[in-house]
């Protein structure tokens, strides 16, 4: 069945006015008691932003009303009903409405009365429902409650589900966690869905029963330690407590404290709260935070009518409490005080029976949270956080040095914090005297873990040209500069082929073996993480593995080129087009690269894919010195005369995104051999000739665009070419884009601004139009190298039926220079400079202001001083100062309509095909997206891990058992102090010791019990001989009785089935004489049958066959006789035919012979 659905569209709803005084149209509690009003004096005020959205369900409830309020078991009539709008959202965002929010709601109804009831209802309560979806056809959903008659007289801050339409919530939460909203969760309890929405939630509010529901944990207060663990955005979890705690509290005792402090001759909501402290929970772990308990208000049994709603009501209040940052102590009375005023029914005074609302809040900063085990199975690594150190004379030290990073030395003299007059105590390290010269393979092994110990471990290994050293599961490889073939030949392979991670020398093929190994083992794709500085060797390192991995997973020749063959043939092409010369790097690839290499069920490589990202497309505009553009471009001018006259190029010195930069030429590369293997790399690929035309048709057609230089033209702000040079240099690249000429000069000179009621052509002045010009370069580029990879993919083959891949992610890692332009982390500061990209107006300076307001609290931001648009970010490498001024070009990844137009109407099938036209597109209007918006999930994916300790409670037992002081425990991992862990070494020595003697008592032990265990083996071994001959006798006798009866059943069956077989014998004989004598009569009657009316037959065929013959004699009788006379007819005619032509005949003669006479009578006779 299909339901058609509609928005239902409503006209704007007026903003709700904030009352100066807080208070509900009803009073909150009767006139006899001593109760407070809340007052505006006791609330903070609302922000400007006051939107609250929610996501949830809506009902209709009937309000009923009875002469007495029923029994649950009565059977009884409503005499009246009135209509009113509820449901769990619908209630608690109407309590919002009321307490000055201005809360939206996303939920669906029906088109029937009950639907139109809740949106009269809502609307009238201030809820903006022009996001409620109506169902045509259907029923709304509704409740019935039954009162007594005495009874009836922009975005959002927040966002909150009540569980219900989870699928709808999540796409709404996952925006609102983008926008970085907080979202509000009631967990009333578990619904299909909310596991994902609690993910994502800052704060819960859920039933008693809930937590222990959700986690398994054996208590309340445990259960929710084990919820703040779980959920990574928690900050507190409110848990309504109906009948309050009656079993054993395992978080340190400390809610039965709370119980008792509370007072318990108050009537009116309280909260009492504890200190920051660690909250431990038995078995589950330990995390930071205040415990919070509030009571509600006391209400006599006598008064006690009816909940329903008060727990909307109270999410109500928390919205509330929420936007107006209020503190929890505050909000838990306050919430009280709300619900059970209930503003969600306007008629009803309701009172709850909710005794005790207990919070556990979690600090913002989220560092006080751990675990007591790790799901994900790894260690806590040995950090150093480098401090003071005391150092005596005679210590071997590393001193800190500006020309050589560090140089070793030794203490000969110490005053005070001055360690040989100059250097201080702070700039030096301590030294491990017994370090071998050659260095360690694996560098957790070192005893001082700090800067300069690294360095000298790498160092020293370098020097006897081992470039590879483990950290943990990590390996460091230090480029050499030069070729090392021995490394990695086939010999090598074999070396490494099943071998134990850490068994043999550190190795790529040992990284990409244990990722093999692991993924043929356990069944589940693997990803190895290639990262470095520019120049640090991260492309080659991708190809050993990958070619560790055809190894592995490789076919025979036999079957052509492998996979691993085709993408490392594809890798000259992706070279030309995405690597540049760097500072550091004469071939850095300025792009990241994910290799994707498939396996079948027996570990052979099936398919590849290769995925791109992050192309520095500010390149072909941009270059600085002395670095070059993309190799293409300077392929592309040292190419054939005759390429290079068809392209109209010459010297890349004369194109302008060429010569920004000194360095145009390469030691030791030929651009013109380069290109020719470039065209042939690109024929292995399987580009067409004819692609290969237009391909560098567009690169040709980019560098032109860069030498077209503008001016200012007659009109104000507005811009034309500069001179004939830049005529020249369009009209060869609309020439090369095979686009008109004009329509290229307005798309960089002009924008069409669509309105809704006209559309506008807007003049661009000189320094714009050079920015559309670059703009369009830059896309153009961008689409390009798209095409290829997606070219280059295709050629490969992907298998979709693989089931298991391992990845080998290449990307730039962290590097920190004078000017740095180009921020790859820090997820929040990407989101802000996504904001400012929207907005035309924006500058580098108003997003530095944005950047300074947002973070200035952040401990990892700072503000350099004298910067006006400079920021630093604490890494975790160090501290890098960013300057602004390019942030919102770079960022910018959307394209300009006039160049989409453009270039989609071009006469080349190619380049229209670069820029396919969409519906979103044709709009003319740029679509906005971002190159942050495309890559923050690479972003955050990319991490260091170290190997360690798994153990948080272990570790931190073991240093306190120790003594160690100043010492941070992290999420995965400990931070010491230096000379800590020489400390630790000493009191290990002193613990070797001790361990002797346990170990001798331990082994005696072992060999006791070992006797022990194998007289106790003898005793069992013994004992079940018996006790099996014992069993194996009664096992024989019961065989023998079975035998027996088996026996008797089979002679009883025997006889039985002879006396069968011997009657039903006779029964067939007389079964068969009887049968046969029936069937002879049968046959008998037949043949007599069949006789009778063959005599007939022949009777029958004599008769008609002599009436025939007779019929027929006549008829032919009569035939002859009538044939005759027609005959003699025919034959009377002839003749008198034949009569009448011989006297015809003979008339004509006879009057022949009479003109002949009569001729003659008339001639003259002679003589006369």
């Amino acid at each position: 069945m299909v339901t058609t659905m509609k928005l239902h569209a409503h006209p704007p709803l007026p903003a709700p006015q904030v009352k100066p005084a807080f208070s509900f149209p009803y009073p909150l509690h009767s006139p006899s008691s001593h109760r407070f009003r809340m007052s505006s004096a006791s609330l903070p005020p609302l922000p400007d932003n006051r939107v609250v959205l929610g996501c949830g369900a809506v009902s209709v409830d009937f309000l009923a009303a009875v002469a007495s309020y029923p029994n649950p078991d009565d059977k009884i009539r409503s005499t009246s009903a009135k209509l009113q709008g509820g449901g769990n959202a619908g209630n608690a965002l109407t309590c919002a409405a009321r307490l000055g929010l201005k809360p939206r709601l996303i939920s669906k109804v029906a088109d029937d009365p009950q639907g139109k009831g809740i949106l009269e209802e809502l609307e009238a309560d201030g809820v903006d429902s022009s996001f409620i979806v109506v169902s045509e056809g259907g029923n709304s959903p509704f409740t019935y409650i039954i009162v007594d008659d005495q009874t009836i007289t922009g975005w959002a801050r927040l966002v909150y589900f009540d569980g219900r339409l989870h699928e709808t919530a999540l796409v709404v939460a996952q925006e609102a966690t983008r926008r970085g909203i907080p979202i509000l969760i009631d967990a009333e309890r578990k619904r299909e869905g909310l596991d994902e929405l609690l993910n994502l939630s800052s704060y819960v509010i859920c039933s008693a029963k809930f937590p222990q529901a959700w986690t398994g944990a054996p208590s309340i207060p445990s259960a929710l330690v084990s919820m703040v663990l779980k959920l990574p955005n928690i900050k507190f979890v409110v848990v309504t407590l109906e009948n309050g705690l009656s079993e054993e509290v395992d978080v340190d005792d400390l809610l039965e404290t709370l119980k008792h402090k509370k007072d318990t001759n108050s009537t009116l909501p309280t909260c009492v709260s504890s200190s920051k402290v660690k909250l431990h929970a038995k078995g589950i772990g330990t995390v930071g935070g205040r415990l919070l308990l509030g009571t509600a208000e006391k209400i006599p049994p006598s008064e006690l009518v009816d909940t329903t709603g008060a727990g909307d009501s109270f999410i109500g209040a928390v919205l509330y409490a929420l936007c107006a940052n209020m503190l929890p102590e505050k909000m838990l009375p306050f919430a009280a005080q709300v619900s059970l005023g209930s503003p969600n029914r306007s008629s009803t005074l309701h009172r709850s029976s909710v005794e005790f609302f207990f919070t556990l809040e979690i600090p913002s900063d989220g560092h006080s949270r751990k675990r007591t085990a790790s799901a994900s199975g790894r260690h806590l690594g040995l950090f150093l956080i480098v401090a003071s150190v005391t150092l005596g004379v005679g210590s071997l030290v590393w001193v800190e040095d500006p020309d050589v990073a560090w140089i070793d030395g030794e203490v000969v003299a110490v005053n005070g914090e001055d360690i040989k007059v100059v250097v201080k105590s702070s700039n030096v390290y301590p030294k491990d005297a017994e370090a071998p010269p050659c260095g360690v393979d694996d560098m957790t092994k070192l005893p001082y873990l700090h800067e300069p110990g690294v360095l000298h471990n790498l160092k020293s290994r370098y020097d006897i040209n081992e470039i590879y050293t483990y950290t943990g599961n990590i390996l460091i490889a230090v480029n050499p500069f030069q070729r090392l073939p021995h490394l990695y030949d086939s010999h090598m392979m074999a070396q490494y082929k099943g071998a134990a991670f850490g068994e043999l020398s550190p190795h790529p093929f040992a990284v990409a073996d244990a990722a093999y190994r692991l993924m043929m083992n356990e069944g589940i794709s693997q990803a190895i993480l290639v990262s470095g500085e520019s120049g640090a060797g991260k492309t080659e390192s991708t190809k050993l593995l990958m070619q560790y991995l055809a190894y592995m997973g490789g076919r025979s020749a036999s079957e052509g080129r492998s996979v691993q063959q085709q993408v490392l043939e594809s890798n000259p092409v992706l070279e030309a087009f995405g690597n540049a010369k760097t500072v550091r790097n004469n071939n850095s690839s300025r792009f990241g690269k994910f290799v994707e290499i498939q396996f079948d069920d027996r570990g052979r490589i099936s398919g590849a894919a290769i995925r791109t990202y992050l192309l520095e497309r500010s390149r072909v505009c941009q270059v600085s010195d002395p670095e070059r553009n993309y190799h293409c471009f300077y392929m592309l001018c040292a190419a054939p005369p005759e390429d290079t006259h068809k392209y109209k190029l010459g010297n890349p010195r004369t194109f302008h995104y060429l010569n920004q930069s000194n360095c145009i030429e390469l030691d030791g590369v030929d651009d013109a051999k380069e290109y020719a293997a470039t065209r042939k790399a690109m024929d292995t690929v399987g580009i067409s000739s004819e692609e290969q035309d237009a391909i560098f048709r567009v690169i040709a057609a980019i560098l032109h665009l860069g030498n077209i230089e503008f001016a200012k033209a007659k009109e104000i702000d507005s811009s034309m070419p500069r001179d004939e040079k830049s005529w020249f240099h369009l009209r060869t690249a609309a020439e090369l884009f095979m686009c008109d000429a004009k329509a290229l000069e307005d798309s960089l000179c002009k924008r069409v601004i669509v309105t809704r009621d006209e559309t506008i052509t807007k003049e661009l002045d000189p320094e714009a139009a050079v920015g559309s010009r670059d703009a369009l370069a830059k896309i153009v580029y961008s689409r390009l190298f798209d095409w290829l990879v997606d070219k280059i993919n295709s050629s490969i083959g992907q298998d979709p039926n693989s089931k298991c891949l391992i990845g080998v992610l290449d990307i730039y890692g962290f590097e920190s220079f004078k000017t740095n332009r180009c921020l790859t982390e820090a997820g929040g500061i990407i989101a802000l400079l996504d904001e400012a990209c929207m907005f035309p107006r924006s500058t580098h300076e108003t997003f530095a202001q944005k950047l300074y307001q947002t973070f200035k609290n952040h401990k990892r931001f700072s503000k350099p001083k004298l910067a006006r648009s400079d920021f630093t970010i604490c890494h975790y490498a160090g501290d890098v100062t960013y300057q602004t001024e390019l942030f919102l070009d770079k960022n910018k990844d959307y394209v300009i309509a006039e160049h989409q137009a453009l270039l989609s109407a071009s006469k080349c099938s190619f380049v229209s095909g670069l820029f396919p036209v969409s519906n979103e597109e044709s709009s003319k209007q740029s679509k906005f997206s971002s190159i942050g918006s495309r890559f923050k999930g690479v972003m955050e994916a990319i991490r260091i891990s170290c190997a360690g300790v798994d153990e948080v409670t272990v570790c931190k037992k073991l240093l306190e058992k120790v003594g160690l002081e100043g010492y941070q425990i992290g999420k995965t991992k400990v931070f010491l102090r230096a000379g800590q862990m020489a400390e630790l070494d000493a009191r290990r020595t002193e613990v070797l010791g001790r361990s002797a003697s346990i170990i001798q008592r331990k082994f005696r032990s072992h060999m006791a019990r070992r006797s022990f265990v194998l007289l106790r083996r003898s005793a069992i071994l013994v004992q079940s001989v018996c006790r099996g001959e014992l069993t194996r006798h009664v096992y024989e006798s019961m065989r023998r009785e079975a035998s027996c009866l088996r026996i008797q059943k089979d002679l009883q069956m025997y006889l039985a089935r002879k006396a069968y077989k011997e009657l039903c014998s006779s029964a067939i004989s007389l079964q068969t004489g009887m049968r046969g004598m029936a069937a002879r009569s049968e046959l008998r009657f037949r043949r007599q049958t069949r006789a009778a009316i063959v005599i007939q037959s022949h009777g029958r065929k004599f008769l008609a066959r002599s009436e025939y013959v007779k019929l027929k004699k006549a008829a032919v009788t009569t035939q002859c006789a009538w044939r005759a006379r027609v005959a003699r007819k025919e034959l009377r005619k002839l003749k008198m035919a034949d009569l009448e032509e011989a006297k015809t005949q003979e008339n004509a003669k006879l009057q022949t012979a009479l003109q002949d006479l009569q001729l003659q009578f008339k001639k003259p006779k002679r003589g006369y």
